[in-house]
């Protein structure tokens, strides 16, 4: 019998140090999603493409799309110090094929950021630099969305990822709203 209990109790302490692993491998991979964030232009040039006109208000465009930039970034943050601060609390709820595919997530994760090392974009611009900069610019812009991709896979892995993103509730329905409004200009735009 004492070894039965045992035995339950060391099942706990491992399956809660795999849990808190997946939990620290999701707040670092939220900590390479905020160095993306921070390191690629806020907004995409793609704004310059219309003329500004009564309907189509290329500054407000410009504006919206870095506050919602600005709001990733936070609500990245956000999430990642909860994580970071409630990783112990975990509970271990996946089956032993589910806690394999969530570790060859993270190596995926780990592989990507080790090879993408972050460029610095502060070149003179030269014509030739120029079209370097904008293919960083895009290149870095396809870093950004695969780790916001994946980290969103690896968060299935951790127990209080749910909880987490309902503390940044708030900022993705500010996020929201503003994407709306920045779609809605982009359609006044387009009718000019």
């Amino acid at each position: 019998m004492y070894l039965l209990v045992c035995l339950v109790f060391c099942l706990k302490i491992v399956a809660g140090n795999d849990q808190t692993r997946f939990c620290e491998n999701y707040a670092s991979c939220l900590h390479n999603l905020e160095n993306a964030q921070r390191t690629c232009p806020e907004f995409n040039n793609k704004i310059d493409k219309f003329e500004e006109n009564a309907s189509c208000n290329i500054t407000k465009r410009r504006l919206i799309a870095e506050e919602i930039a600005n709001l990733q970034l936070r609500r990245t943050e956000v999430i990642q110090d909860c994580v970071k601060k409630n990783s112990l609390n975990g509970i271990s709820f996946l089956s032993f094929h589910q806690e394999h595919r969530c570790l060859n997530k993270a190596d995926k994760v780990k592989k990507y950021v080790s090879s993408h090392g972050s460029e610095s974009g502060h070149d003179h611009l030269t014509k030739r630099k120029k079209r370097k900069k904008k293919q960083q610019t895009n290149e870095c812009h396809r870093q950004r969305k695969f780790l916001h991709a994946k980290c969103d896979q690896i968060a299935m892995c951790c127990s209080i990822s749910m909880d987490c993103h309902l503390s940044a509730r708030l900022i993705q329905q500010q996020i929201n709203d503003l994407k709306k409004e920045l779609k809605a200009l982009k359609k006044d735009c387009q009718k000019s």
